[in-house]
């Protein structure tokens, strides 16, 4: 890149000026091409001496801090005698700094909508030309709008690959919920799926109780087994915790802090849990359960956790309705089998005794009890057993007790 210099008249040679502005143009060019914003700021650096006769960067203010940057013409960082940002006068177009040991030293706005925030600081020798920090302002400029385009193009790409993650993570949960898996299999597997693709430290599938108490179905955490909520435990009602909220009002719901009288808030402090946010899951219009993320001494979770949870409630709504199919469907069957067993028996006229322990086992087997009596009534009221069953050793009850 040509330093612009002056003419036969003490001017500023047009075909200095212009070269200049041509290689400024084509390093446009070649920051937007760059992507990654270390080798823009990198560009930026090597391009000042050429641009400005006598200036080198001694800084680059960007989003709240100062950048340190390597690049082939040394080392830039925290410039000597600058404390905190740049105190720029005017309306953000850039100005003079006040700094010793500096003849002059100029913060030039590297600023685009949306994107970066900061100034280039520019020192040296004597205040140059005004067509060379005409060059330098344009610089500064062309480096903030390639920082925004490189950031627009990484948070599309990230999005990209959280579009491309969630579809996986739903074909696998799809995939479990198809092949008709245990609902215990498919709950802590949509536990696991959302805690990973959320970036969380903790996930929890959990079952409302009516009194608005929840029992975890399903539990997942970053760093292995210990969790605050693991499966079985049970999640008082009340309050100001996520379950509560997502069971007094049905919708998602979200919070940063819990008061300290609060049971929930004493477990979340324990862990360091900081943001949560859980969402409901609904089966047949009624409010069946919900799930939740956390983290643990983070910001807040993303705007968009809420929706990418919701993502989820729709199969599991459907791992839940398959599940108690099954259920009812094992149950007919067992039903069936069983009469049909009772059935046998009396159809080789096996003796009434026989036939009344076999009716009192069916039946405990088929309620999942622990005793079952048959009795019958005799004149007075009283009864007579004449059949049952324990589970104990899966034997009759004595009959005539």
């Amino acid at each position: 890149m040509t330093t612009s210099s002056a003419g036969p008249d003490g001017g500023v040679g047009v075909r200095d000026l212009l070269s200049s502005l041509d290689a400024l143009r084509g390093l446009s060019t070649v920051m937007i091409d760059a992507g990654d914003e270390d080798e823009i700021l990198r560009l930026a650096l090597g391009a000042v001496p050429s641009l400005g006769h006598g200036c080198r960067v001694e800084g680059i203010w960007l989003d709240g801090r100062w950048r340190v940057v390597e690049s082939p013409r040394g080392r830039v960082g925290h410039p000597p005698g600058l404390e905190g940002p740049p105190e720029v006068p005017g309306d953000g177009g850039g100005g003079m700094l006040s700094s010793a040991g500096h003849g002059w030293l100029y913060a030039f706005p590297v600023t685009s909508r949306g994107g970066a925030e900061g100034c280039l600081v520019v020192a040296s020798p004597e205040a140059p030309p005004e067509h060379e920090q005409a060059l330098l302002r344009a610089l500064a400029h062309q480096t903030g709008v390639a920082i925004s385009q490189s950031r627009l193009f990484r948070r599309e790409r990230e999005m990209h690959s959280r579009i491309a993650d969630e579809q996986a993570t739903l074909r696998r949960v799809a995939s479990m919920v198809s092949r008709a898996a245990p609902p215990e299999e498919v709950f802590a597997a949509v536990a696991g799926e959302a805690g990973r693709l959320l970036d969380a430290d903790f996930a929890v599938m959990s079952r409302y109780a009516p009194d608005g108490s929840a029992t975890v179905v399903g539990a997942w955490a970053k760093l292995g087994t210990q969790h605050p909520f693991p499966t079985g435990s049970r999640i008082e009602g009340g309050g100001t915790s996520v379950h509560a909220l997502v069971h007094r009002t049905g919708r998602p719901s979200r919070v940063e802090d819990y008061p300290d009288d609060q049971i929930v808030g004493s477990v979340a402090r324990q862990w360091a849990i900081g943001s949560v946010v859980g969402v409901p899951i609904h089966i047949g219009g009624h409010l069946w359960g919900a799930i939740g993320v956390a983290t643990r001494d983070k910001g807040p979770l993303p705007a968009s956790t809420e929706g990418w949870l919701s993502g989820f409630t729709e199969l599991v709504a459907t791992a839940i309705a398959n599940a108690q199919a099954q259920v009812e469907l094992r149950g007919f069957a067992e039903e069936q089998a069983a009469l049909r067993r009772v059935a046998t028996l009396v159809a080789r006229s096996a003796a009434p005794e026989d036939v009344f322990d076999a009716v009192a086992a069916e039946i405990g087997r088929l309620l999942d009890v622990d005793f079952t009596v048959l009795s019958r009534y005799e004149d007075g009221g009283s009864a007579v057993v004449v059949g049952g069953w324990n589970k104990v050793d899966d034997r009759p009850t004595p009959i005539g007790a």
